[in-house]
C-alpha cells in the first residue's frame, strides 16, 4: 500500500553568521506591526519563548536554558524576524513570516458574547446555541478565524459585527457543519461571512392525506436557493387552501417574504403560471393567483411545479 506524504517542515530552526558558522550566542526578535510579538516552544501555545530568543551553541532556536526548541507562531500573524549575530550585530531580517495553518481544531464555546476565538487554532469547532454579538479583541487587524459549528447557532449584527448580507440588528441562524468565517477588519470590529447546506422534509397541508417531500438547500451570507427533484403535494385536494411547512430555522426569513410567480396545477390538469407564495415563519402559503386565490377544494389534484425556490433570509 502506497503511503500518502507530505514535505516535512523544518523540525528545529538553524541560523548561521556571515562565515557561515552556527549564530552561537545570537538573536531572533520577533515583532508584529513594529511590536515586540510572543511565540512559543509547545503547539498549545502556552510556554512563551524568550524575545528576543536565544540561539544555542548550534544556533538553534532555544529557551532560556539553551535547550533547542521548536518555534510556533500565532496563526493568522504576520512577523518580521531580526536575526543578530553574538555581538548584537544583525546578519539578517525576514520581513513576512507567516505560520503554516494548523492540522487540529480547538473547541470554543460560544456561551459568552464576548467569546475569544483569536486562541492558537484557526478552525475551531463551535459549540452551544447563544446568540453571539461580539467577539474577543483580535490580536491584529487582518486575523481571521474560521468556525464551524456543531449545533444550531446565531450570530447577530451589529456596530462591530457585521454580517454579509444583514443589516445590523438581524440576526443569522447557522446549523451544523456551516462554515462561518469571522475576519478581524480593525481589533474590535468583524465581518462574519457564512455558507451552510442541508435538506429537510416538507409537508403538505390542504390534503385529504399529507404529501410529503424531501427539500435541498444552500445558503451564502444569507441568499437561500431551495430545490426540489418532485413536485411539491401533487396529491387529492379537500381543501381551498394549500401550505407547505417545515422550514428549519436557518432558512426562515426575518418577515413575510413573497415568492413569486411560481407555477402550479390546479383541478387535475389546470395550469397555473401565476401561483403567489407567502414565507412566513417555517410555513409557504400558497395562492392559486395572487394574494387571494383559492384552490379547487375536492377529489382533484393540485402541486406547485416550480423546482426551485430562492430568496433572502433578511428582507
Amino acid at each position: 500500500m502506497t503511503a500518502i506524504v507530505a514535505l516535512c517542515p523544518t523540525p528545529i530552526l538553524q541560523f548561521f553568521d556571515n562565515s557561515g558558522n552556527p549564530a552561537a550566542g545570537g538573536s531572533v526578535l520577533t515583532q508584529v506591526g513594529g511590536v515586540n510579538y510572543a511565540t512559543y516552544q509547545d503547539s498549545a501555545g502556552t510556554t512563551a519563548l524568550p524575545n528576543p530568543i536565544p540561539l544555542n551553541s548550534r544556533g538553534e532556536i532555544s529557551n532560556a536554558a539553551g535547550a533547542s526548541c521548536q518555534l510556533f507562531l500565532v496563526v493568522d500573524s504576520v512577523y518580521t524576524f531580526t536575526i543578530s549575530d553574538v555581538n548584537g550585530n544583525q546578519l539578517n531580517q525576514a520581513i513576512y513570516v507567516s505560520p503554516l495553518p494548523p492540522t487540529s481544531i480547538a473547541v470554543v464555546a460560544s456561551a459568552a458574547t464576548g467569546a475569544d476565538i483569536w486562541s492558537p487554532g484557526n478552525v475551531i469547532s463551535w459549540t452551544g446555541t447563544a446568540t453571539t454579538t461580539a467577539f474577543a479583541a483580535a490580536p491584529t487587524a487582518g486575523s481571521r478565524r474560521l468556525l464551524i459549528p456543531n449545533g444550531a447557532c446565531k450570530f447577530t449584527a451589529g456596530a462591530n459585527l457585521l454580517i454579509r448580507g444583514f443589516p445590523s440588528g438581524a440576526t443569522a441562524t447557522m446549523n451544523a457543519n456551516a462554515f462561518v468565517t469571522v475576519t478581524a477588519l480593525t481589533t474590535t470590529q468583524f465581518l462574519l461571512e457564512y455558507s451552510l447546506s442541508g435538506s429537510f422534509t416538507a409537508s403538505g397541508t390542504g390534503f385529504s392525506a399529507a404529501p410529503t417531500n424531501t427539500l435541498y438547500y444552500t445558503v451564502v451570507n444569507g441568499a437561500v436557493t431551495i430545490s426540489s427533484n418532485q413536485v411539491l403535494g401533487m396529491s387529492t385536494s379537500n381543501a381551498t387552501t394549500f401550505t407547505i411547512t417545515g422550514f428549519p430555522a436557518e432558512l426562515v426569513p426575518s418577515a413575510a417574504t413573497v415568492l413569486a410567480p411560481l407555477t402550479g396545477l390546479d383541478n387535475n390538469r389546470t395550469y397555473l403560471s401565476t401561483v403567489y407564495g407567502i414565507l412566513s415563519g417555517s410555513t409557504l402559503t400558497l395562492y392559486s393567483t395572487p394574494v387571494t386565490g383559492v384552490w379547487t377544494a375536492s377529489n382533484t389534484t393540485k402541486g406547485l411545479l416550480t423546482g426551485t425556490l430562492s430568496y433572502l433570509i433578511s428582507v
